[in-house]
């Protein structure tokens, strides 16, 4: 496995843009939130995205240009599989998140907010998922029951 840092790094230099990498004690504190919001038994399993309650998803190969729609204007935190790497980035922007994504390779990844009052997912199967707040955005975005 590449290191997942260092290839969005990359792409955050060649577009220009701002972004703060979180402390650790910060990563700590949105990744329990999210693990207590979102996870099924409340605890890490691999892959996050396979072990998640209150979700609906989509197959969708290029779901993830999709998220533009949700997180344009909102100021949001790119994370990863935990057990691939366990750095979080805050871009002020989504729409930030999405070039940066456009100009990497295609990996595993998580958006949520310094809030986790939503996350979003893109995984390698293709599948675009959503849980929290922006569960009624996938579902109307993509007219699903």
């Amino acid at each position: 496995m590449w290191n997942l840092l260092k290839e969005v790094k990359g792409a955050i230099k060649r577009l220009d843009i701002r972004v703060r990498i979180l402390s650790k004690e910060e990563i700590d504190n949105i990744f329990k939130s999210i693990i207590n919001k979102y996870s099924e038994n409340n605890i890490y399993e691999f892959a996050l995205c396979h072990n998640l309650k209150d979700y609906k998803s989509v197959k969708d190969s290029d779901g993830w240009k999709e998220l533009v729609k949700y997180v344009r204007d909102k100021s949001v935190i790119l994370f990863f599989e935990w057990s691939d790497d366990k750095n979080m980035i805050l871009f002020d922007k989504g729409q930030d998140v999405i070039d940066v994504l456009s100009d990497s390779h295609r990996f595993v990844f998580y958006i949520t907010d310094l809030e986790t009052s939503f996350m979003l997912c893109h995984n390698d199967h293709d599948y675009l998922i959503s849980c929290g707040k922006s569960t009624n955005w996938l579902t109307s975005n993509y007219d699903l029951k």
